[in-house]
């Protein structure tokens, strides 16, 4: 974990390595483009029992390679025309070097699921049931069960006889 220290601290470890490929290649269009996947285990925990759980990652890598030319502040992204829709644009500077381990930690980060739990019926937490679970159990009319109840209750002209 020591090559992803973003990823370190969003994470409980990891039980395995990183596996990574990366193909460079032109698209039809001239464009250069980095595509591949990355796969990794994780260790997460579990934000219902507060417990460590294996999380398999495998995601893939689309990036454009865009060339800046003059100031990076001033590239807009919705700028970059020509750009196959399934490519992420990545502005590469003049003087900036290419750290592609940058790009696998990016991948990693975003494949993160957003609140980390369990798959059903792994967690040791009690669970409550789910809001469809408990409308199921519910009358359908709030005024069902009051109406159950007078019908048990004698009205008040059996009291007069």
């Amino acid at each position: 974990m020591r090559s992803f220290p973003r990823l370190a601290e969003a994470v409980f470890g990891a039980a395995g390595p990183a596996r990574y490929e990366i193909r460079f290649e032109l698209d039809e269009q001239g464009q250069a483009v980095a595509r591949g996947r990355v796969s990794m285990v994780l260790l997460m925990t579990c934000q219902r029992c507060l417990g460590e759980f294996e999380v398999p990652v495998d995601a893939p890598i689309a990036l454009g390679l865009v060339h800046l030319r003059g100031a990076p502040d001033r590239l807009g992204l919705a700028q970059v025309e020509g750009l196959a829709g399934d490519l992420e644009p990545l502005p590469l500077g003049d003087d900036e070097p290419v750290r592609v381990l940058d790009w696998v930690e990016d991948e990693l980060l975003l494949a993160l699921p957003q609140v980390p739990m369990h798959p059903a019926g792994h967690c040791m937490a009690e669970v409550a049931p789910a809001a469809s679970e408990m409308a199921a159990e519910r009358p359908r009319n709030p005024f069902a069960a009051l109406a159950a109840l007078q019908a048990r209750q004698p009205g008040p002209e059996a009291d007069e006889h």
